[in-house]
């Protein structure tokens, strides 16, 4: 060595893999939080799918179902074949009650590898999802009750009301049902009505907690305080699952029902120590304690486990500069702290690579989800506009994560799915739609073929009507009618919904020609519901007797 580089201090980076080692041993220990830093920086340092996935597992071993969802959605945007990643996914959707989301990741994984641990994972998910009451119930049933329902929510609660009476008759899951029904009369203040489900309820289950929460907000609000409060601590005593802990922290709050939620938490956390959502309830009850410092060092705690909580974040920032205001609206930021804040993150993206920007535990990357999840329009508009000026491959991996994130609108997946394609990237991408993932990809379409919904309307109908062997009818038919369309029904003809009206023109060539028989089978057959379809055929009935 020469005598220059004598004292000089070279920097020793460990691989992911040793620190992930030592992470285990950390957590034999029995320090935890020490283990999920060492692993996040593992993750952070490789930034590969099998990182990601073993810091998903830290945070679900700790309860945090929540963060290990976001997580296993950046690991799925990479690699929708990463081994075993589709059967974490399905244990964190059927922990947070996403029941639909949780079987369709289960059957990907079963496509994916059938065998070995994460199939039988899978194939537990499902059994367990399958003998869930919803499961059970008939599909006239859950017609019935969906009809109900809306019936209610759109105005018309006698219509609604008197489904819902209809479908408490031959439900499985009458319990349910009930208690629905008396949150919705809650929310029109009707307490006498919501009176007359709960109890009923009650009876089916005495220990369901989401009844015994609902029937505790209940007498709370007709006066009956110390009847409330104890409800309330018998539903704490059977408060287990994501739900059931959301709605009691929920009804408590809303009560100040400090001593019941203390015994709660106590209870909980002796459980799950490090789960975030328990960690936030406790450090919001020692903020109405007046305890603001112990409530500092739980916020502290939450940022050390994920360092993306924008909620403990923006509490911990405003608890140091205006704690005089600490709590408000969820979602919602005041409008000088919205400005100041995307301020910062302009200054940022100007100065700095995107990538750092994104960086997971960055206050760029926390302010971004803060915006997109709020729900203001401006400020989601605001990051939208933040992220559409950037073409960088930081950006588009974050894009990707989005379409896959759950709990995310899906106003915001649509817009992240035209913002790839505007950008160029014609890769096959997963996405969350609706209640299931599925693979999309972004093509080039001819300019002229695009413009003319016809074009797009035309094959559909050919091929829905091939198997008859009259082309030649069905296209003179089809252009008379396409003739006496407005423009917004031939836009709506010739673009998503284009299967739908080239089933409704089948059905109709068919009931012209006398083919009713035919005509019944071919709405039998459809993917379509037969109230979509007479919709259809109710509009182009009236655009041609015009």
């Amino acid at each position: 060595m020469s005598q220059n580089e004598q004292g000089m201090v070279y920097a020793f980076r460990l691989s992911g893999s040793r620190m992930r080692q030592s992470a285990q041993n950390l957590r034999r220990q029995g320090q935890i939080v020490d283990a999920l830093t060492l692993t996040r920086r593992a993750a952070e340092q490789e930034d590969t799918p099998s990182a990601w996935q073993a810091l998903a597992a830290e945070m679900r071993h700790t309860g945090n179902w929540e963060a290990a969802s976001r997580l296993l959605a950046r690991v799925l945007s990479r690699d929708q074949h990463q081994s075993g990643a589709w059967a974490d996914m399905a244990r964190c959707m059927q922990a947070l009650g996403q029941n639909d989301v949780a079987v369709d990741c289960a059957y990907h994984q079963l496509q994916d590898e059938p065998w070995g641990k994460d199939g039988d994972t899978a194939r537990d998910v499902i059994a367990a999802l399958d003998v869930m009451p919803d499961a059970k119930e008939p599909h006239r049933t859950q017609r019935l009750i969906h009809r109900g329902l809306t019936a209610w929510q759109s105005g018309t609660r006698a219509t609604g009301e008197r489904r819902i009476r209809r479908a408490l008759r031959v439900a499985a899951d009458r319990e349910r049902l009930l208690v629905t029904t008396a949150m919705l009369c809650m929310l029109e203040m009707d307490f006498d009505g919501a009176l007359h489900y709960l109890p009923r309820a009650l009876r089916l289950n005495p220990d369901d907690p989401r009844t015994l929460t609902a029937l505790s907000t209940l007498y709370q609000q007709l006066g009956k305080r110390r009847l409330a409060r104890g409800l309330l601590a018998r539903a704490g005593k059977h408060a287990d699952s994501v739900m059931a802990e959301d709605g009691f922290l929920t009804s408590a709050w809303a009560q100040d029902a400090w001593d019941e939620m203390n015994d709660y938490l106590a209870a909980r956390m002796k459980r799950q120590p490090h789960r975030i959502p328990l960690l936030a309830a406790k450090a919001t009850m020692l903020c109405e304690n007046d305890d603001l410092d112990s409530a500092r060092q739980l916020w502290k705690e939450i940022l050390s486990i994920d360092p993306d909580d924008r909620s403990a974040a923006t509490l911990l920032a405003r608890a140091q500069h205006a704690p005089e205001r600490l709590f408000i609206a969820p979602g919602m930021l005041p409008r000088a702290e919205r400005q100041r804040q995307m301020k910062d993150l302009q200054m940022a993206v100007e100065s700095l690579p995107m990538e750092d920007v994104l960086r997971t535990g960055s206050q760029g990357r926390r302010t971004l989800d803060w915006f997109l999840a709020s729900s203001d329009a401006q400020e989601r508009q605001c990051a939208m506009d933040i992220l559409g000026n950037s073409g960088d491959e930081a950006v588009i991996l974050y894009l990707k994560e989005l379409l896959c994130r759950p709990f995310l609108r899906h106003d915001l997946r649509q817009w992240a799915l035209v913002r790839l394609a505007e950008m160029g990237c014609q890769d096959e991408m997963l996405i969350l739609a609706g209640t299931h993932y599925t693979m999309i990809a972004c093509r080039k379409v001819d300019e002229e073929t695009a413009a003319s919904p016809w074009r797009q309307f035309l094959p559909e109908l050919l091929r829905e009507t091939r198997r008859y062997r009259c082309n030649g009818e069905i296209l003179c038919f089809a252009a008379s009618v396409w003739r006496k369309l407005p423009e917004d029904a031939r836009l709506q003809a010739g673009g998503i919904h284009r299967y739908l009206w080239a089933k409704a023109v089948e059905v109709l060539f068919l009931l012209q020609s006398g083919e009713e028989a035919l005509a019944a089978k071919a709405v039998r057959e459809s993917a379509q519901s037969p109230r979509r379809i007479s919709r259809v055929l109710r509009r182009i009935h009236r655009y041609m007797t015009k």
